[in-house]
C-alpha cells in the first residue's frame, strides 16, 4: 500500500465519522474530498495537477484526475457546504 493510499484510507474513515451522510449525500463526494486532502497534505500545494499525481483511481491519465477534482469543486452541491 502506498503512502497516499494509506493516508486516503485513514482520512476517509475519519470523514465518515465526522460528516453526516445527509451533508455529502453521495459517497463519491466524500472519497474525492479525502483524495483532495491527501493531495494537499502530501504535495503541499493547491494545484490540482499535483493532487492528481498522488491520487489513485481508475482514470488512466493525470488530465482525467484533474478533471475529476475540477468537476467536484464546481459541482452545485459544493456551494451549499
Amino acid at each position: 500500500m502506498t503512502e497516499s493510499h494509506q493516508v486516503h484510507q485513514e482520512l476517509l474513515g475519519a470523514l465518515h465519522h465526522l460528516i453526516p451522510r445527509t451533508v455529502y449525500q453521495d459517497s463519491r463526494r466524500l472519497d474525492t474530498l479525502a483524495w483532495a486532502i491527501t493531495g494537499l497534505c502530501l504535495m503541499r500545494t493547491v494545484h490540482l495537477s499535483a493532487w492528481a499525481e498522488v491520487t489513485q483511481s481508475r482514470a488512466q491519465t493525470v488530465a482525467s484526475r484533474i478533471q475529476r477534482f475540477s468537476g467536484w469543486l464546481h459541482h452545485p452541491a459544493m456551494r451549499a457546504c
